[in-house]
């Protein structure tokens, strides 16, 4: 009930939703077919690259300036990473992630492809409004990219303005090569998540040491 307990207890849990199916969410089929997908990633140890987005956006320079470090970071335990200007990689058919900050996140149509385990984090005001109607220029909701193959992936449920406190760090996707599930990854780069739906396969890990037990006998 929220007490603390004399024995220490455990403080909090790592929450997820697996999918939303209502307003502006994914099928139930959509939903299923991501956690497949992403389960066969788990232990692989992906080649595929991850992309830090950068552009005139505000919505991409609050977190501009930790990209150089987190793509050191990275290639230092093996991982590609790179920076590109723009909003989305083009032309890509390795994503394994994509840190970027713009209102329309335009996945569909620019050639690159996500793949299993892939984890996308777009910092905006309105990915995770999946009850508004969509206006004249809807911005692009997290439920796209479950739809178009991503493992995980965030948005706020209401205005969050540009505090880069509230969203994932670009350490997000250094825990996760780490070997960290994914909720693990978003829940050790976010220090604000109060306005944050998370959604996706919680338990993904494509770069976890999966142990190999035989028995004698």
């Amino acid at each position: 009930h929220g007490e603390p307990t004399s024995s220490g207890g455990m403080k909090y849990l790592l929450s997820t939703a697996l999918g939303i199916t209502h307003g502006r969410g994914n099928s139930v089929d959509e939903i299923i077919a991501s956690l497949r997908r992403a389960k066969l990633a788990d232990g692989s140890k992906p080649k595929g690259t991850i992309y830090y987005m950068r552009n005139r956006d505000i919505r991409s320079k609050v977190r501009h300036n930790l990209f150089p470090a987190a793509v050191k970071e990275l290639k230092a335990i093996g991982v590609k990473a790179v920076i590109l200007d723009g909003a989305v990689p083009l032309q890509k058919p390795d994503v394994m992630g994509i840190t970027s900050g713009t209102p329309h996140l335009r996945l569909q149509g620019s050639g690159s492809t996500l793949l299993p385990g892939a984890l996308v984090d777009n910092l905006t005001s309105q990915g995770a409004y999946l009850n508004r109607p969509a206006g004249p220029k809807p911005q692009t909701r997290l439920s796209e990219y479950l739809r178009l193959g991503a493992a995980g992936a965030s948005g706020t449920v209401i205005e969050p303005y540009a505090i880069a406190q509230k969203f994932p760090s670009p350490a997000l996707h250094l825990h996760y090569a780490r070997g960290c599930s994914m909720a693990e990854a978003f829940y050790q780069s976010v220090q604000g998540p109060y306005q944050l739906l998370i959604l996706g396969d919680p338990l993904c890990q494509p770069w976890a040491m999966i142990p190999e037990v035989t028995v004698d006998g």
